[in-house]
């Protein structure tokens, strides 16, 4: 577990071998950079020297949450060479006919608002048209779907899509965190460069212009 107490671990002398570090990051861990930050260094100074002087094996379970955190980080291999990457999305290549889909979604929606959440006539829309639909569309479990209410794994994913819509779809089926546009990110190491280690309420003798709270969004 993330921050557990394992440095010098050892089991009768015998030092470990093989860690396995399973979804060890939250979600605040990864939308804090500092958060991140502290479990990357907690993983290099606590976790990679257990091994002492033997190679020591490392596996990592993980699902990206947001562009930056632990799992991005780990899979980059320009920050961390010494890991290989092996993903498994739910929809490893996606359906071609995006026509037929969209006009599955509007029916889907509108079983939605009528108050059918079985979205059965969307069921039967898709029946109809499973073949054309279905067209190139690569599923990493051909028997991942509910089977009293859906005719295949291809129809889940795009009800799951549907359900929680197509950023937290991409994100926790996909395994593509979406990056929120920003004009701006400023890392805290940014903001600590510019204070200029003034006690407050005092300006130094050279200052000709004070500013403060002008456009902090």
């Amino acid at each position: 577990g993330a921050g557990a107490s394992c440095r010098g671990l050892t089991l009768r002398g015998t030092r470990p071998d093989f860690v396995l570090l399973d979804d060890i990051q939250s979600r605040k861990d990864a939308e804090s950079t500092i958060r991140t930050d502290k479990l990357e260094n907690w993983q290099r100074e606590d976790v990679f020297g257990l091994g002492g002087a033997k190679q020591l094996s490392v596996a990592k379970t993980s699902t990206p949450i947001k562009p930056g955190d632990d799992s991005d980080r780990f899979s980059d291999p320009t920050l961390h060479p010494e890991f290989r990457t092996v993903k498994y999305p739910f929809l490893i290549s996606p359906p071609v006919n995006e026509d037929l889909w969209e006009e599955y979604d509007n029916i889907y929606r509108e079983c939605i608002a009528d108050g059918d959440i079985t979205a059965t006539s969307a069921t039967r829309f898709y029946q109809n048209h499973r073949e054309p639909m279905d067209t190139a569309a690569v599923i990493a479990d051909e028997n991942k779907f509910d089977e009293k209410l859906e005719l295949s794994a291809v129809q889940h994913a795009r009800n799951l899509m549907l359900r929680l819509g197509r950023k937290a779809f991409n994100s926790e089926y996909q395994l593509q965190p979406v990056q929120k546009q920003q004009l701006l990110a400023l890392k805290p190491s940014q903001v600590f460069n510019q204070v200029n280690g003034v006690e407050r309420m005092i300006l130094p003798c050279q200052t000709q212009v004070a500013v403060a709270f002008v456009d902090v969004m």
